[in-house]
């Protein structure tokens, strides 16, 4: 057979097809229902050890939640308790990647039901309607505990910006944040508030900017109810170490902010002027 008899033939070359990564691929068996680590017992730990794909995640779980509802919630339930496990995991790698996760599905939930708002109904659908006051209790511990590891720790950093982009997301799940369930959580934990300052003393130039972000959001839940603990324990608090690194956090911010503006106001009065320039010389 001639070469040329099999250039026409297009079943002849095998086809390419574009290669998923493998944390696509499991992705897609969660969200279609099915159970792996039924019939493998070290499928968390390889699951937790893949670069988490936010975006996809992000985007199937809405459409997910849209067209198989049912299906969902209890796959749901099973990747968010596991992410509770493995946030307190040895294994860096893990505990990193159990944070990205379970930040995802926070904002996931939260995003698909800002009419309804963040309520029961919601955190049923993402861990569960049994022992949820113990799985956010367990959460935000371990939060806490990331929060106080020793920056000598090989990626400490990384993961205590994790730590921080979960409880960040707990707090901004509904536009206003009173009626954001998630934060009689953080009303609830006593150690948050001692681990946050801990953060201002010992690492400021690192975590400031997520801690005075934090505390703010937990002083504007119910600002006028005195069952808003922080607000107490915030106007009594007198580390004079933590409160300077405060104001300089605030202080170095308000800088930025002005820079910004003042190159974004210089931008826009240039274009105005070279516009009213050519606008005069088209004329």
């Amino acid at each position: 057979m001639s070469a040329d008899s099999n250039s026409g033939n297009k079943s002849f070359w095998p086809v390419k097809t574009a290669l998923k990564e493998k944390i696509i691929v499991l992705y897609d068996a969660l969200l279609s229902g099915d159970q792996p680590w039924l019939d493998n017992g070290h499928y968390w730990d390889d699951f937790f050890l893949l670069k988490v794909n936010s975006k996809y995640l992000l985007e199937e779980l809405e459409r997910t939640y849209i067209d198989k509802p049912a299906v969902l919630k209890p796959q749901l339930n099973t990747v968010f308790d596991q992410c509770l496990i493995f946030v307190n995991s040895t294994h860096r790698i893990r505990q990193l990647n159990a944070y990205y996760t379970i930040c995802v599905l926070i904002y996931a939930i939260s995003r698909v039901n800002q009419r309804t708002g963040f309520g029961y109904p919601a955190l049923d659908f993402l861990c569960g309607s049994e022992g949820v006051d113990n799985k956010f209790e367990t959460l935000i511990e371990s939060v806490n505990h990331t929060f106080l590891i020793d920056e000598s720790f090989s990626g400490s950093t990384l993961l205590k910006n994790a730590a921080f982009d979960v409880i960040l997301t707990c707090c901004t799940t509904m536009l206003n944040i009173n009626e954001n369930m998630l934060m009689d959580y953080m009303m609830a934990n006593v150690n948050l508030f001692d681990s946050i300052t801990q953060l201002l003393i010992r690492f400021p130039a690192s975590h400031g900017y997520d801690v005075c972000l934090l505390l703010a959001l937990l002083l504007q839940y119910h600002k006028y109810d005195t069952s808003n603990t922080y607000i107490i324990r915030f106007s009594v608090f007198d580390d004079e170490v933590a409160l300077t690194s405060l104001a300089q956090v605030i202080g170095s911010s308000l800088n930025e902010y002005n820079k910004a503006y003042d190159i974004e106001r210089t931008a826009n009065e240039s274009s105005s002027w070279w516009n009213s320039l050519t606008t005069f010389n088209y004329v």
